[in-house]
């Protein structure tokens, strides 16, 4: 009987621990979360602003030369309500997969609402802004243009795109950019 008494025991400081276990990376997975957007798996709204305040709290990036680049879906809306939610859910995938893929190393992609997109790029040298946002604009409407061609999908996926220059030495935070 105290063999009994010893073995339930062990059995339930296990059980307690599984619990707090699972509780523990359950609250750490929803903390994740809430700093990604599921779909893509890019920084969501939050997520964006937390990099950008990491980001300006090394004080030499304050001397660097930022753009800001806001891509937009305006056909996410008629998509969504005419044709099935995978259609979409793919359309939104490729522009967020393409986005990452045409940006070179010096900077942020998030996914900040369901149809749009930030691209933060910093640059040591500001003669850099012309040809990298040239470069990654141009590439990623061939690739979208090229999307669209290919697909079998009665609607075209359209991006709408705008960019703005931060001097150094800047104190608004991201949202005042976007």
């Amino acid at each position: 009987i105290n063999r009994i008494q010893e073995i339930k025991t062990v059995l339930n400081v296990i059980q307690l621990s599984c619990k707090v276990a699972i509780k523990y990376f359950g609250q750490a997975k929803i903390g994740m979360r809430t700093y990604t957007n599921t779909l893509t798996g890019l920084p969501n709204f939050r997520g964006s602003v937390k990099w950008f305040k990491e980001f300006c709290s090394i004080p030499e990036n304050k001397e660097k030369t930022l753009t800001v680049s806001v891509y937009a879906m305006p056909k996410y809306m008629y998509i969504y309500e005419n044709y099935v939610i995978d259609d979409l859910e793919e359309a939104v995938r490729f522009v967020a997969r393409t986005l990452k893929n045409v940006n070179d190393t010096k900077c942020f992609v998030g996914h900040i609402n369901e149809d749009t997109f930030v691209i933060v790029n910093y640059y040591d040298d500001p003669k850099d802004i012309s040809d990298t946002i040239n470069r990654a604009t141009s590439i990623f409407f061939s690739l979208m243009n090229s999307y669209n061609r290919l697909s079998d999908k009665e609607y075209y996926v359209e991006v709408n795109c705008g960019c703005t220059m931060v001097e150094p030495n800047w104190k608004e935070p991201l949202e005042r950019f976007i």
